[in-house]
């Protein structure tokens, strides 16, 4: 890798990110296990026939975003903000905080939010900007693409 520090890729001790992705769904088993149905990273809307519009009109999609981290020498509280980076560079910080508790090594914390009806008003790269007691974590991708079917 180049054009990194050493020291950014010194290992912190933990918590470690396990996943983070957005799904369609997510199932939990009995025992616990998890199932991701239809990971998501890319959206198509189209619109077809005469009437389409030439710019992409403000769609609702549901998705889940799935989050994943194991504790390593992590203990104690903590709470999980996720932030909205829109393809115009508006970021917003969506309503809700995750509270997480690290008892240590392996032992993770897992989360399944459901984001029902999510508002997409423009094509484009939107990114979830994913942040552990106020530090960054991650960034998780949703590219919208529009395609017009017109004859």
């Amino acid at each position: 890798m180049t054009g990194r520090s050493s020291q950014a890729l010194q290992d912190t001790g933990g918590p470690y990110l396990s996943f983070a992705f957005l799904c369609q769904q997510v199932l939990i088993e009995k025992d616990g296990a998890h199932s991701f149905i239809r990971i998501i990273d890319r959206l198509t809307h189209a619109e077809h026939g005469p009437a389409a519009p030439p710019e992409m009109p403000a769609f609702k999609y549901s998705l889940v975003l799935a989050l994943g981290f194991r504790a390593g020498s992590a203990r104690g509280n903590n709470e999980i903000r996720v932030a909205l980076e829109r393809p115009s560079g508006i970021t917003e910080t969506l309503p809700f905080t995750l509270p997480v508790h690290f008892e240590g090594e392996e032992r993770g914390a897992f989360f399944t939010v459901n984001l029902p009806d999510m508002e997409f008003p423009d094509q484009g790269l939107y990114w979830f900007i994913i942040r552990l007691s106020g530090q960054f974590v991650t960034r998780v991708p949703l590219r919208i693409v529009y395609q017009r079917y017109a004859p």
